[in-house]
């Protein structure tokens, strides 16, 4: 909250009200007090789930990468790094079959 105990600075310096303030500022006045002005406090009103400011993102999670919707890259990322780790895993097995076969050919003939 700044100094002035009104507003909160965020994004490179720009100010916005706080809740309360806009609450204040934007309640209705109640019809049975006449003209002295006294707001309705309505919770549903005041409190509501807005955006986010403009110029920021909903979350941590983008919705997009390089044009491409995250959650397609995210699936195709895993099926490449899944076929990698396959295919390191078959070569390391066919090079410990051929040492096996190797070893099992040079005890045979010694």
């Amino acid at each position: 909250m700044a100094p002035d105990g009104v507003s909160e600075v965020r994004n490179g310096g720009h100010a916005y009200e706080i809740p309360a303030r806009r609450c204040y500022e934007n309640a209705a006045i109640d019809p049975a007090y006449g003209s002295s002005n006294v707001s309705i406090f309505d919770l549903e009103v005041c409190y509501t789930t807005a955006g986010p400011p403009p110029g920021t993102t909903s979350g941590w999670w983008p919705g997009t990468l390089f044009g491409i919707d995250t959650i397609v890259l995210l699936v195709v990322v895993s099926a490449v790094a899944l076929f990698v780790i396959l295919a390191v895993w078959r070569s390391r097995r066919r090079r410990s079959e051929q040492e096996t076969e190797r070893e099992e050919l040079d005890t045979g003939r010694g």
